[in-house]
């Protein structure tokens, strides 16, 4: 049986296709904007990924049969595109790249109101680390709990010590800079910079977020 969305997309002029990738990707944007995102950026994503490489993966799983369209429950192909976009859109807010950071310049910014300095206290809000498995709520005492956010801090700014640019970044993060421009303002970094250190912090979070869930699983066993 053939694909039926390649069918349909095979059917629709260069013209056609043209038009609905753009109104895809403008969708696409609207509703990345809905959304936080720990880049900062509501076009260059976590995980390296930007609002059009969404539209091309909804493309792809979509006419690979990853994602089936079934024109009889949903005619509009898309009106279907859009709705995988929401459903990709929805899984990278989620995961645990994008989680690691979404609160943590609303923290940073809380800190510096009440005097406090992120970068050289290592402390931030309760919700900033993605965690799996047993919840620090229920696993720690609130001290113990803040103890590993200041632990989190500590191994990120470790673990990144040979990368000036990225150290940078980070703290102009905590310190409440929650957009790449306002980042590269100040750092004194140029766009291109920022956003590549943000590929980069994506591999560092990940890394830091399995290490502080082995030490809460390690402190309540």
């Amino acid at each position: 049986m053939l694909n039926e969305a390649r069918e349909a997309l095979t059917r629709m002029s260069e013209d056609e296709l043209t038009d609905m990738i753009l109104q895809l990707g403008r969708y696409a944007l609207r509703e990345s904007n809905r959304l936080r995102w720990r880049t900062g950026d509501s076009v260059e994503l976590p995980g390296g990924e930007t609002v059009d490489s969404i539209v091309s993966l909804a493309l792809e799983k979509t006419l690979s049969g990853d994602r089936r369209w079934n024109p009889k429950s949903k005619p509009n192909i898309q009106e279907y595109l859009m709705d995988v976009i929401d459903s990709l859109l929805s899984h990278l807010a989620t995961g645990k790249d994008n989680r690691l950071f979404v609160t943590a310049s609303s923290a940073a910014i809380d800190s510096v109101e009440s005097g406090r300095t992120p970068s050289s206290q290592g402390q931030m809000g309760s919700d900033w680390l993605a965690r799996s498995g047993v919840s620090p709520e229920e696993a720690v005492s609130k001290n113990e709990e803040e103890k590993l956010h200041e632990r989190a801090i500590e191994l990120l700014l470790a673990s990144s010590k040979d990368d000036p640019i990225l150290v940078q970044v980070v703290e102009a993060m905590l310190l409440g800079n929650d957009k790449a421009d306002r980042i590269a303002s100040a750092t004194g970094l140029n766009i291109k910079e920022v956003y590549n250190a943000m590929k980069r912090l994506d591999r560092k979070a990940a890394q830091v977020s399995i290490q502080i869930s082995e030490l809460t699983t390690t402190r309540v066993q």
